[in-house]
């Protein structure tokens, strides 16, 4: 049914008869844009980096960041727009307090996670991921040139690769010989995780008859693959390798101290389920 005119009065005191208002028009794309779909793919886009960081996401990256932007995009303009300023203020907040505060290097502040060198039966060498084109991971990379190190000083006369012998021995073989260096290599056998790692490092170890080892992981690690090892009946030397992902000591910037801040984050996850399961 078509709305009844409105009477108005004009100057004079005559009233007259005028059109009902229209409906407010639709909002235009570029409006549209500009208030919902780009503060959206923002918001997204940076809460899906942040978490991919600190949660060691590095081959799902790409993908994470994606969907939280297009889900943010989408949400920002229904009735849930509220839960999208949520996660932004959220995530601003928690850049701002991570590359702002001294929370990251108190938190890096603790007991030293090395010892005293002497001489050991075998240099072992933590893996920590091989590329898809079978170069050395960045982690990985780290842990074998300090165990080099170790080696050359002579420290001891061989070195313990974990995981098969696939897994990074031919290219870390074809460092040696580009350093002049020759020293035997065994690998302790297949393994998915810390855990793994100390026990097949264990069983190598009683079938060699060896007594005492060089441990050779990243200092964030140290603690946790240390106890497990511990906990696996192997004793231990600490050598902790410096991570070229960030400085751990004096992160200043902000990818440093998010690194770190992953680093912290996994590990006392890490030790938290290996204390439950009884491995450390």
């Amino acid at each position: 049914m078509d709305s009844e005119p409105t009477e108005t009065v004009d100057a004079n005191g005559e009233g007259s008869s005028a059109p009902p208002a229209k409906n407010n028009p639709p909002v235009r794309l570029r409006d549209r844009l500009v208030r919902d779909l780009v503060p959206g793919l923002a918001v997204g886009a940076l809460c899906g980096w942040l978490f991919s960081e600190l949660t060691f996401a590095d081959r799902l990256a790409n993908y994470i960041v994606l969907f939280a932007a297009l889900l943010c995009a989408a949400l920002n303009s229904t009735r849930l727009r509220g839960l999208v300023a949520l996660a932004g203020g959220i995530g601003v907040t928690a850049v701002l307090v991570i590359g702002f505060t001294p929370l990251v290097p108190w938190l890096l502040k603790g007991p030293p996670n090395a010892d005293p060198l002497e001489k050991c039966d075998a240099v072992v060498s933590l893996g920590a991921g091989i590329n898809d084109d079978d170069t050395l991971g960045t982690g990985t990379q780290d842990r074998a040139l300090h165990s080099l190190t170790l080696l050359k000083a002579g420290w001891a006369p061989r070195l313990v690769l974990t995981g098969n012998e696939s897994q990074g021995q031919p290219t870390i073989r074809r460092q040696m010989q580009a350093l002049g260096l020759d020293y035997p290599i065994e690998n302790s056998g297949p393994v998915k995780d810390t855990h793994d790692e100390s026990v097949t490092v264990a069983r190598l170890v009683k079938e060699r008859g060896w007594h005492r080892v060089i441990l050779v992981t990243h200092e964030w690690h140290m603690p946790r693959a240390a106890a497990a090892f511990k906990k696996a009946g192997v004793e231990v030397l600490r050598s902790p390798c410096p991570d070229s992902h960030c400085d751990m000591h004096n992160p200043a910037r902000l990818p440093d101290r998010v690194r770190a801040l992953a680093c912290l984050i996994h590990e006392m996850i890490g030790f938290r389920v290996y204390k439950t399961h009884g491995w450390v």
